[in-house]
């Protein structure tokens, strides 16, 4: 339950986040990215 509710403070957060800065939608990609190339490094 407590995992569901953190799930929406992010989504707000992010709306928010969106709101201030049009571009984010693509920094959380490109971090998205980031983070998959990590991964598969490790793998």
């Amino acid at each position: 339950m407590a995992k569901k509710a953190k799930k929406e403070e992010n989504h707000l957060q992010i709306l928010v986040d969106k709101l201030k800065d049009p571009k984010h939608r693509n920094l959380v990609q490109t971090n998205r990215l980031k983070k998959n190339r990590r991964n598969n490094a490790k793998n």
